[in-house]
């Protein structure tokens, strides 16, 4: 692929590897500060689920679950964050196969957080 098509291949999985990268940074940290803090405090409960309205709150409160939850979230979240970005780097170069097949695979990924809610 060529440099005029909308960017190289390699600028785009530059882009999504970068991605991966944050998002894992953000899931980990989140895992480990709200873990850390559970065992500091172990006092502190830790509900079985948090709803995601609840989410802000408790991470202003400075509740472990709070950041359990947000690391699950941000976890759950890159995949979907690479898939957007890989459609998007198709429709740039034009690939319609791979644009319907990134449409798919994000579909499948949004049911599937859907069901589980």
């Amino acid at each position: 692929m060529s440099g005029d098509d909308g960017g190289s291949f390699q600028d785009l999985s530059m882009r999504v590897a970068k991605v991966l990268r944050i998002g894992a940074i953000i899931s980990s940290a989140c895992l480990i500060i709200g873990v850390g803090l559970l065992m500091l405090r172990p006092s502190s409960e830790i509900a079985a689920t948090l709803a995601l309205s609840d989410l802000p709150s408790a991470i202003a409160r400075g509740e472990p679950s709070g950041l359990i939850t947000l690391g699950i979230l941000a976890m759950i979240l890159t995949p979907i964050a690479r898939v957007m970005i890989l459609v998007q780097g198709f429709a740039a170069r034009k690939d319609r196969a791979f644009i319907l097949i990134g449409f798919i695979v994000l579909a499948i990924l949004l049911a599937s957080i859907a069901i589980a809610y």
